[in-house]
């Protein structure tokens, strides 16, 4: 008996060194999305992207969970976030109400994709761009205190909401082929 125990506990252990593995490496996608930076009049990243790609493959949870771990890593000092800076610094500037909505994003989205499991991929590109809605909504709020509902609408969401809808596609049809993917690993 005692070594069924020990075997039960290792697998749990293995399990749990797995789970890890997968939310660290998420999170590590995260920032490689904020470093794959389009210039233009305004600038955007592919973090919202990787977030809700993340959340359509690994689910609400482990998306959360991967969110998380990318903000610890930004405000340890790792250079995780869009356009270099980390450390605590960076939760007090413009962009602290994206980085919330991109952990309620994760968690909403990644749960309603669980849940419902959408198969069109336009049904899965209106549940993405939902959660662009989600993380927008979140820096609206943010920026609101500082420039008003008008000024934070026309500066934090306005700007963004084509890209919104570019990247909610590239999402939805990214989502299979990694689904496949993990599929392999698992």
């Amino acid at each position: 008996m005692a070594n069924s125990a020990g075997i039960s506990v290792g697998l749990n252990r293995v399990a749990w060194a797995r789970e890890a593995m997968i939310v660290l490496v998420a999170s590590m996608l995260i920032a490689a999305g904020a470093w794959l930076r389009v210039e233009g009049v305004i600038p955007f990243s592919m973090q919202s992207f990787a977030v809700l790609l993340i959340a359509g493959v690994l689910g609400g949870k482990r998306a959360f969970a991967a969110v998380v771990a990318y903000l610890i890593e930004g405000a340890a000092g790792l250079p995780v976030f869009a356009g270099g800076p980390a450390g605590l610094i960076h939760f007090s500037g413009s962009t602290t109400g994206y980085l919330v909505g991109f952990a309620i994003a994760a968690y909403v989205i990644g749960s309603t994709i669980e849940r419902r499991k959408p198969q069109s991929g336009i049904t899965l590109s209106i549940v993405f761009f939902i959660g662009h809605i989600i993380i927008l909504g979140a820096g609206l709020l943010w920026l609101v205190p500082f420039v008003g509902i008008q000024g934070a609408f026309a500066a934090g969401v306005a700007p963004f909401l084509l890209t919104a809808v570019l990247k909610s596609v590239l999402a939805a049809m990214a989502v299979p082929p990694a689904m496949r993917i993990i599929g392999r690993i698992a």
